[in-house]
Order: structure tokens, then sequence, then C-alpha cells
């Protein structure tokens, strides 16, 4: 069940893990350590959450451009 959990997860955008980390406490133990796996392979959290908040940033912009 883990290694499906994090092979579902590996295939999840920056924006999906974030959601899923801002919405884990109704989450399983196996679903949180799978999380846990997965956003320490791609940098720890700290990475994942400049990465997010540059996304964010970019799609803030782009409707201020827009409006």
């Amino acid at each position: 069940m883990l290694d499906e959990l994090i092979e579902r997860y590996s295939k999840y955008s920056d924006s999906e893990l974030m959601n899923v980390y801002l919405n884990s406490n109704g989450y399983t133990e196996d679903a949180k350590k799978a999380l846990e796996i997965v956003v320490e392979e791609r940098g720890g959290f700290s990475s994942l959450k400049e990465r997010y908040y540059k996304l964010v940033e970019k799609e803030e912009e782009k409707q201020r451009v827009y409006e």
C-alpha cells in the first residue's frame, strides 16, 4: 500500500502535493508517510513550499495582467 501511494504522489505536481499536505489531517498514516517520502525526494518541504509560492505568485501576476 505504501509503495502504491508513493507511486501515485510521485506523479503529482507541486501544487497537488501542497494541497495534499495542507489537507492531510484526515489521511492514513501510510498516506502521510508516502507524502513525506515524495516531498523529501523533491528536496524537502521548504523547497516544495518555495516552488509552490512562486507558482502562486505567477498565477496572481497573470490575473493582474489579464484584468
